[in-house]
Order: structure tokens, then sequence, then C-alpha cells
């Protein structure tokens, strides 16, 4: 599979949208082209952004207070 830039991942606050990358290891990126090279029939992939949802220390020390 030929992709335009290397699988990357965040993690976006659900709260203030604010917005961090994760890093990731050789092998979870060979896992993220894996899952991608499952697309259904007649579309192609250029790029892969794995996104995870939750909140920032900021948002979650907001709520506490």
């Amino acid at each position: 599979m030929r992709l335009g830039e290397p699988p990357h991942s965040h993690i976006v606050c659900r709260t203030c949208g604010r917005i961090a990358s994760v890093d990731l290891a050789d092998a979870e990126r060979e896992l993220l082209i894996a899952l991608a090279s499952r697309h259904p029939d007649g579309w192609s992939v250029d790029g892969i952004a794995f996104s995870l949802t939750g909140a920032c220390l900021r948002c979650r020390e907001a709520s506490q207070s």
C-alpha cells in the first residue's frame, strides 16, 4: 500500500477540542496499515489517521473544581 504519509495518531479532548499527538511504535503503524488494507472494493487508501477521544488534564481539573 502506498501512503502519502506514515500513519499517525492523535487524541482529541471532547470538551475543548484540544488535539495532541500520540506516538506509535513500528508494530502499531504496521497494524494500522494492515487494517487499512481491508478497505471496501472500489476504494483506495492514501492516508491513515488514528484518533482517540478523551478529556485533557485542564478540562478534567476544571470539572473537579
